[in-house]
């Protein structure tokens, strides 16, 4: 999608929702906290947690780790760089793309995947994902850091998809049948500082898109810089809240719930001068999944702006097709063009 929107707004359209009640025993305290998610859903479709009760020292831990990584010696990222391997795994630099069309991104990252459960296959457009992970050996501790956090932030997205069952009058357990073996995935990003020609040229620190998963559960540091496109085409800057996490749903969510639930688009612009760091768990379905809709009912309103990685509503691909789709397209590997 092309547009020259450059207007801002505060994040004050982005709700903030208290999940204390996410576990509580009471069957309707939670179907009443699924009607507040849902309600952040369908209206933005990007909210604040908290009171999430993840340890804040484990939060501060992951952001070391972050930086430690990005702050290794080039050859040591790109010993593990994603253009080494077909798993889409490992280290990206920066303004690499596998698509020509597509600008490069003004961000460095690092994608680790979700290990499967044991004696259960996991399996990524048909192919199977052993040893996909690939770890840089100056961080002996990166691996197992990096696995217990995914852990727990899988176990909180679970359980916020049963509480946006409850809200939309679904079963409890109705989404979590397609993440058996969820193709889930860690992003640990770096941003440095933007030169104020690069929005000029066409560059973002993200490039303005949504995100194909069910939902994204995001950290970002005090930088700021992420912003969503509101419901009048301007975009919200979505201010950092100490203590929070940032969730935004996804093209599965949306497919699934028939558009009820919003695919918000979002970008990142680094104007501060600061180097900005993010970590993202993209909470991918299983390979087989079928990306179809639940709900009877459309929602109604505007045209859906098209983004390269929006998924139309009459999609009938599985949940593997859809994210490899995408990811053949912008990422490098061993098998494409692309060098480290």
């Amino acid at each position: 999608m092309t547009t020259s929107l450059t207007m801002t707004k505060d994040s004050s359209e982005v709700a903030i929702l208290d999940i204390a009640d996410l576990r509580h025993p009471d069957l309707d305290v939670r179907r009443r906290l699924g009607r507040e998610l849902v309600r952040a859903c369908t209206e933005v479709g990007f909210f604040y947690i908290v009171n999430h009760q993840l340890p804040q020292t484990r939060i501060d831990r992951m952001f070391e780790l972050t930086r430690r990584f990005f702050d290794l010696p080039s050859e040591d990222k790109q010993a593990v760089s994603m253009a080494r391997n077909d798993h889409f795994s490992g280290y990206l630099p920066q303004k690499l793309s596998g698509d020509a069309n597509l600008k490069g991104t003004l961000m460095e990252a690092f994608h680790a995947w979700m290990e499967p459960a044991d004696g259960r296959k996991q399996s990524f457009a048909g192919k199977e994902m052993s040893n996909a992970n690939v770890w840089p050996r100056p961080l002996p501790d990166m691996q197992t850091e990096v696995t217990q956090y995914i852990d727990a932030v899988a176990r909180l997205t679970r359980d916020l998809l049963k509480v946006a069952a409850l809200g939309i009058d679904l079963p409890e357990e109705t989404f979590l049948c397609f993440f058996q073996s969820p193709l889930s995935l860690l992003r640990l990003i770096h941003y440095p500082p933007q030169d104020s020609t690069d929005l000029v040229d066409g560059r973002f620190g993200i490039r303005p898109h949504t995100d194909n998963c069910a939902l994204t559960l995001l950290l970002q540091d005090d930088v700021g810089g992420l912003q969503i496109l509101g419901k009048d085409r301007e975009w919200i800057d979505v201010t950092p809240i100490p203590g929070s996490y940032v969730i935004n749903l996804g093209e599965t969510m949306k497919l699934w719930t028939n558009g009820l639930f919003k695919a918000t688009p979002h970008r990142v612009i680094n104007r501060s001068g600061r180097q900005r760091y993010s970590i993202a768990f993209f909470m991918n379905a299983d390979d087989n999944a079928r990306i179809t809709p639940m709900l009877q009912e459309a929602r109604s309103g505007g045209v859906e702006p098209v983004f390269h990685s929006t998924v139309p509503l009459d999609d009938e691909s599985t949940a593997g097709e859809v994210l490899h789709r995408l990811y053949a397209r912008i990422y490098p590997s061993s098998s494409s063009n692309h060098s480290a």
